[in-house]
């Protein structure tokens, strides 16, 4: 029987995701140690990330996970069922092992109320041998860090529509970490959970599966070959603005539903755009440095690890902004798209030539210029009056007319890359 629990409960964006998706690859060679990582199925997909059952177990009305209802799951009955699949899912496998150890990883198990965490609790000691010992594992991060990719994680999962420009004041529930210790220790015991930090986590000789490895007492360098393996990614700049767009104009969900407009081929080749990285307003850093400060101090005290000091992030020049790699990258996704999204991405690339005319070089405005022009029909500007009335209501007479006739002088240059471009493969 189970004579050990270690349950991961992040931080999100603490390479949770990597860690989940190298045990889950690895669940034959854990249980030959002794070690379970339980797998869950649901509609022939296999989760890696316990976040799923464990969350819609313990969740105060669960209906409203917002997974839950990207899976179609909305109704008090349809939950009841589904919770009931994961409960027994996870009841068979502990039954039928023959080792004394599991691991859970889910990084929204820090989200459950203390009465959900309680309730955990007892179904995981109900599950185990008398006197099991659960031992809770917490990764912390720089709360500046921490925040710009918890934020464009919610963007990109939609959970937070306009998170690109929202302040910190949208996402405290993810910020509020003292809180979610406090629960923690209340529900755990103090001495049974432990933090780490992700930045020396990070520097461990065999990464962050190493790092956690050595939290669970396995040999660290088990996993070495997938050492350079990382399961998330985080959006760039321009892909942030095209994404930011498309959720607005076509959200994950319309009421607790998923909503049939939405496109996730289409939404995961905008997220995957290159170009620069995205940093955070200035104005937003220091507001936030001053909520989160006092709570990661706290956290940091209760644990005994030195507190996160302030650091600037240094600014993206404009000028570097929408480079070849981003345009080309454009130009060979737009024709993948449903003319709906196509649209929002044209007017967004629009929008980003007359922010930043006066620092793009002519040659990159020439550029986007033409790629407007290119993709004009998509538009449904058909005629030559119908383009350039378009282009002078957003971008000025003079602007238009100017790179209007640049166009012209480089028309066929232009049409061939462009042609080239939407016949190379996406790498």
């Amino acid at each position: 029987m189970i004579k050990t629990i270690y349950l991961h409960v992040g931080l999100h964006k603490t390479g949770t995701t990597t860690i989940q998706e190298i045990l889950g690859k690895s669940r034959n060679l854990l249980k030959s140690l002794g070690y379970l990582y339980p797998e869950v199925i649901l509609e022939r997909n296999i989760f890696n990330n316990h976040s799923l059952p464990f969350y819609s177990l313990f969740k105060d009305n669960p209906e409203t996970y917002f997974q839950n209802q990207l899976l179609g799951y909305s109704t008090i009955e349809s939950i009841k069922k589904l919770n009931e699949n994961y409960a027994d899912q996870i009841r068979k496998q502990i039954e039928s092992f023959e080792g004394e150890v599991m691991v859970i990883s889910g990084e929204d198990i820090t989200r459950i109320h203390k009465e959900g965490l309680k309730n955990l609790k007892s179904f995981l000691v109900s599950l185990s041998a008398p006197g099991v010992a659960i031992k809770v594992i917490m990764f912390l991060r720089h709360p500046l860090d921490y925040y710009r990719s918890i934020k464009l994680e919610l963007l990109k999962n939609g959970t937070v529509r306009q998170g690109l420009y929202a302040g910190h004041d949208r996402f405290t529930q993810y910020l509020q970490v003292d809180k979610t210790v406090v629960n923690l220790f209340e529900v755990f015991g103090a001495e049974s959970v432990s933090c780490v930090l992700y930045e020396d986590a990070a520097r461990h000789k065999s990464g962050l599966i190493g790092a956690f490895l050595h939290e669970i007492g396995l040999d660290t360098g088990l996993f070495d070959n997938y050492m350079q393996e990382l399961h998330n990614f985080s959006m760039t700049y321009e892909a942030n603005v095209l994404y930011s767009a498309v959720i607005e104009k076509f959200p994950h969900l319309l009421g607790n539903l998923p909503n049939p407009a939405y496109d996730m081929f289409c939404a995961s080749l905008i997220s995957k755009m290159p170009g620069v990285k995205f940093v955070l307003p200035k104005n937003d850093i220091r507001m936030t440095w001053e909520y989160v400060r006092p709570i990661w101090a706290d956290v940091c005290q209760k644990f005994h690890l030195p507190e996160y000091q302030f650091y600037e992030m240094p600014p993206v020049d404009d000028k570097n902004k929408w480079g070849d790699d981003a345009l080309d990258y454009f130009i060979q996704i737009i024709p993948k798209m449903h003319e709906s999204y196509a649209v929002v991405l044209l007017d967004i690339l629009m929008e980003e030539l007359r922010s930043y005319r006066s620092k793009f070089t002519p040659d990159k405005k020439g550029r986007i210029f033409a790629i407007l022009m290119f993709y004009s029909a998509i538009c449904h500007l058909k005629t030559k009056f119908e383009k350039i009335t378009h282009f002078t209501h957003h971008l000025g007479l003079v602007f238009t007319v100017r790179f209007l006739f640049r166009y012209k002088r480089r028309r066929r240059f232009y049409v061939s890359s462009f042609v080239a471009l939407q016949q190379k493969p996406l790498s």
